[in-house]
């Protein structure tokens, strides 16, 4: 239970802030570099799921009795970190096309 508190602390006072963060001071400049071709709309709407399974996420971990979870919440549990794992994985992708495009 403490391994699971600890990540969705991870995500809440980490990973989010990190996303939020990068939006705003980041993703103008990108914007303004790359004029005209809305560079960072799908980065942008991966950080809307992320934030989304992030939530869900920590809502599900706050919810789970003393004892630990039950197998049901062991399955929504691992269903919701696949999803994070994979929008994750997209996004980071994502971005390493759009930096190398810059370096070009």
């Amino acid at each position: 239970l403490a391994r699971l508190q600890r990540a969705a602390r991870v995500l809440e006072e980490e990973l989010l802030p990190h996303e939020s963060e990068e939006q705003q001071t980041v993703y103008p400049i990108l914007e303004s570099m790359l004029a005209g071709e809305n560079p960072t709309g799908p980065l942008i709407h991966t950080h809307g799921e992320i934030r989304r399974l992030s939530r869900l996420f920590s809502r599900c971990v706050a919810q789970l009795p003393p004892t630990g979870p039950s197998t049901e919440d062991l399955r929504e549990i691992h269903r919701l970190l696949y999803g994070l794992h994979a929008i994750l994985t997209l996004h980071f992708a994502q971005e390493d096309e759009l930096y190398s495009l810059l370096a070009a």
